[in-house]
């Protein structure tokens, strides 16, 4: 039995995979940077004082501070595997476009993995970028409806609306335009697969796939753990 209607086991398989991988290479990096750089040693002295830490625990510390970052650029890729992999979809990669495009149903899509990802420069770089995108009359997107995917959403009710971000350098919002949406990645992941509740279907399964791949088994306590942090994060969809 598949893990999954919607995504084949072999490219959910491939694309967990890829992310271990993509951590683990950033692990390494993480601690090549840690011995190169040049540490703010007022910092460090506050740290291990306020927080009562030895040197080994802040060092272990920024590491893990640094490997965050691999982590959640890996985890926005992973997504963006699992979305491009559904039937319709493709993960345009690196094109320096979007992310993800469905010819039938017109929609073009930009994934980022949290609400905060962008900051307000950016938010409004992505509007101009999807507002040429879907309306140039020399863009083959024309017509298109764009999204701006944030898996994890600023608040649980979630999000589906018009995307038209505030530009700093005007203090105005950006024109507002029925082709340009912001989704959370729950209601884009039921849009993308077709099956409401597609994303926690995934998270679900993802501990089984991961105890296959890295030969470790989350006990029950964890598990509970991270599906109360799921359910704060997408309550009441």
């Amino acid at each position: 039995m598949s893990y999954l209607s919607w995504i084949s086991d072999e490219k959910l398989t491939e694309a967990c995979n890829n992310l271990i991988l993509s951590v683990r290479q950033g692990q390494i990096n993480a601690e090549k940077k840690f011995s190169r750089n040049v540490c703010d040693p007022f910092g460090v002295a506050f740290s291990m004082a306020l927080f009562d830490l030895s040197a080994e625990e802040w060092k272990n510390n920024e590491i893990n501070r640094q490997l965050d970052k691999a982590l959640s650029n890996a985890i926005g890729l992973f997504h963006q595997q699992i979305l491009g992999n559904i039937n319709g979809w493709f993960d345009l990669q690196t094109s320096n476009q979007v992310d993800l495009l469905n010819q039938k149903q017109k929609i073009i899509a930009d994934i980022k993995n949290k609400h905060n990802t962008l900051n307000a420069d950016g938010l409004v770089t992505l509007y101009r970028k999807l507002s040429e995108m879907v309306n140039s009359k020399t863009s083959f997107f024309r017509g298109y409806t764009a999204y701006y995917v944030m898996i994890v959403p600023k608040s649980p009710e979630g999000v589906n609306n018009m995307f038209f971000p505030s530009d700093p350098s005007t203090g105005e919002h950006c024109k507002q335009d029925s082709k340009i949406r912001m989704i959370d990645g729950k209601r884009f992941y039921d849009l993308a697969s077709g099956k409401e509740g597609a994303l926690e279907e995934l998270f679900i399964i993802l501990p089984v796939v991961l105890n296959k791949l890295c030969q470790k088994t989350l006990n029950r306590k964890s598990i509970a753990f991270i599906n109360e942090i799921f359910d704060k994060a997408y309550v009441n969809h």
